[in-house]
């Protein structure tokens, strides 16, 4: 069963090394995520799902670490617990789950982590196993799901400009703020698209798995300080 939701976005900015001398203009999107992150192992839970956007649909062993180098840090980034580096050289997590373990040890996260990485092109047979899998009501699982919002909020955002974005990244707010999974399922994605939310399928996996229940949630977080929608929240 999921007995928490942590929701958070995955910057490579978000990292204090990879920010330098601008670590501080994200101060206030770490601690949202700390607090999201806090309020998913209050509900104590056997262990946590680490979900979010990759190259390719499937899970990593617990090895598995990623790395900050082509953001200009040389580091790597395990999952919790992991000694990374002892028996692989090379990365595999993608950027959402490397930023997502950090944010876990970051938090004291020291139980068990599962991943889950969801491709752009997953179907909704795909997405609805995955969804199926989470939800074992066999263990209490905490769900951490590293979402972007649009990346075209202004004409320097990664995507350029998108007339539609804010107003799609208020929904998505909207959503998270209200506790309500239905809402969150009903992710437009050509729009999602359109507008560079590459999150989606996370999302949409998030709101499938916790369709079963009601939740009291709490957003933190909802801003786009360059050009991408940044938003936090969590579902207890």
């Amino acid at each position: 069963m999921i007995t928490g939701v942590a929701f958070c976005p995955h910057p490579p900015l978000i990292v204090p090394a990879v920010a330098a001398g601008a670590a501080g203009e994200l101060d206030d999107l770490r601690a949202a995520c700390g607090a999201a992150i806090q309020d998913v192992m209050a509900g104590s839970p056997d262990r946590i799902a680490l979900v979010g956007p990759g190259p390719v649909t499937g899970g990593f062993d617990d090895d598995a670490f990623g790395s900050l180098v082509g953001y200009g840090v040389d580091l790597r980034i395990g999952l919790p617990g992991a000694r990374v580096g002892q028996t692989r050289t090379e990365p595999t997590l993608p950027l959402s789950l490397t930023v997502g373990a950090w944010l876990l040890e970051r938090a004291g996260w020291q139980g068990p982590v599962t991943t889950l990485a969801l491709a752009a092109d997953a179907d909704v047979e795909t997405l609805q196993r995955r969804a199926a899998r989470l939800a074992d009501p066999a263990e209490r699982t905490g769900l951490l799901v590293m979402a972007d919002a649009s990346s075209t909020r202004t004409e320097k955002a990664p995507g350029s400009w998108q007339p539609g974005a804010l107003a799609f990244d208020a929904r998505i707010s909207a959503a998270l703020a209200s506790g309500e999974p239905t809402r969150l399922a009903d992710v437009d994605l050509p729009e999602a698209r359109e507008v560079g939310a590459h999150g989606w399928p996370a999302w949409r996996v998030a709101a499938l798995a916790t369709a079963a229940s009601r939740w009291r949630a709490h957003l933190y977080y909802d801003d786009a300080p360059y050009g991408v929608g940044y938003l936090v929240a969590s579902w207890s």
